[in-house]
């Protein structure tokens, strides 16, 4: 999982322009929150089966987004607007230094509040037919460095995003499906606290 956010934070780095997402898509309310558990799928080059992964995942309009994958490994991950840290016993420890963390919070912001194009900057947008859902859209990054680890990255979805593909320059792939989508008003107070330290 640390991998797939490394790379997603490399994408923050050269972002200059936005285009416009699927308008049959559900904006996030403002300052709600929108919880859903995911499944993903890594498949590596020369391993037949693909390595699983489950959690639960936990968007905070404008405040961050948490993500924990619940096995096979125990790992959590929270993207806020001052960086991304690795989350263990309520202890924020940051992974990435340099800068561009209010980008990478837009970036993962956007991807996961589909209509809200104005913060998935830096790629191309390739609309595709439908698939398994009601809109497919193909993000092809700009930044050369980015190109260099990500080929492109697949959405697909209805009223909320239901499927992601990242697609590594490598040949490797991460598929992530989303479900049992919750748009709520507030997170827990735990959870609250690990937002706002």
């Amino acid at each position: 999982m640390k991998r797939i956010f490394l790379c997603l934070w490399l994408l923050s780095t050269a972002f200059t322009e936005a285009r416009a997402m699927p308008s049959k898509s559900s904006a996030l309310p403002p300052g709600s929150v929108l919880e859903a558990d995911f499944t993903q799928y890594r498949h590596l080059n020369g391993i037949h089966k693909p390595i699983k992964s489950e959690g639960h995942m936990i968007l905070w309009d404008g405040k961050g987004l948490a993500w924990t994958t619940i096995s096979p490994f125990p790992n959590a991950i929270l993207i806020t607007t001052k960086g991304l840290y690795q989350l263990q016993n309520r202890v924020k420890t940051p992974m990435v230094k340099g800068g561009g963390d209010r980008a990478m919070f837009d970036v993962m912001a956007g991807i996961f509040n589909v209509t809200d194009a104005q913060q998935i900057k830096g790629f191309v947008i390739q609309h595709l037919p439908p698939g398994n859902y009601q809109w497919r859209l193909r993000l092809h990054p700009q930044h050369e460095q980015v190109r260099n680890l990500i080929s492109s990255i697949t959405l697909e979805g209805d009223l909320q995003i239901r499927h992601i593909t990242i697609y590594r320059s490598n040949g490797d792939h991460d598929e992530i499906d989303i479900k049992n989508h919750a748009i709520k008003e507030s997170v827990s107070l735990e959870m609250k606290e690990i937002f706002d330290e």
